[in-house]
C-alpha cells in the first residue's frame, strides 16, 4: 500500500471515530423548538403551586418544587446541542435558569416572615439579574425565529 494511500485511510478512519465519539449530532430547529416548549411546558407546571400558596409554609414548599423545576429545565437545555445559531444564546439561558433557582432561596427565606413577605421577595426577584439575563436570552432565541413556547412568558 503506498504511504499516500495508507494516510488518507487512516485520516479516514480518524474521522469516522470522532463522529462516532463526537457525540450527539445538533437537534435540528423542529427538535429544538420541541424541547423548548417542554421545558416551558414543565416550568409553568412547577410554578403552580407558588401561585396558589397562602401561608409561608406553602410558599417555602412550592419555592423548593419550582427550584427544581429550573434546575431541571437548566439540565435539560444544558445536556442538549441545540442548533448553532442559537447555542449562545441557550447557554446563557441554562445559567440564568440556574441563577434563578439560586435567587429563589429568598423568597423561601422571606416565606418564614409570611405570606405578605414572600410576595414582596418574589416581586424583587422578577427585577434580579438572572431573571433579566433569562428574558434576554429567550428574545434572541426568538429573535432567530425560534417558537419557545411558554418560554415567552419568562
Amino acid at each position: 500500500m503506498s504511504r499516500a494511500r495508507f494516510l488518507l485511510l487512516a485520516l479516514a478512519a480518524l474521522a469516522v471515530g470522532l463522529v462516532a465519539c463526537g457525540g450527539e449530532a445538533r437537534l435540528s430547529k423542529a427538535d429544538y423548538e420541541q424541547k423548548l416548549t417542554a421545558v416551558g411546558r414543565e416550568l409553568a407546571e412547577a410554578s403552580k403551586p407558588l401561585a396558589q400558596a397562602k401561608t409561608g409554609p406553602e410558599f417555602a414548599s412550592a419555592v423548593e418544587q419550582l427550584q427544581g423545576g429550573l434546575r431541571k429545565a437548566a439540565d435539560d437545555l444544558g445536556g442538549a446541542k441545540p442548533p448553532e445559531d442559537v447555542q449562545p444564546a441557550n447557554d446563557r439561558l441554562v445559567d440564568a435558569l440556574r441563577g434563578l433557582a439560586d435567587e429563589f432561596d429568598k423568597v423561601k427565606e422571606a416565606a418564614k416572615g409570611g405570606p405578605k413577605k414572600a410576595r414582596e421577595a418574589g416581586g424583587r426577584l422578577a427585577q434580579s439579574k438572572p431573571s433579566e439575563e433569562a428574558r434576554q436570552a429567550v428574545l434572541e432565541i426568538q429573535r432567530r425565529g425560534y417558537d419557545v413556547g411558554q418560554l415567552s412568558s419568562t
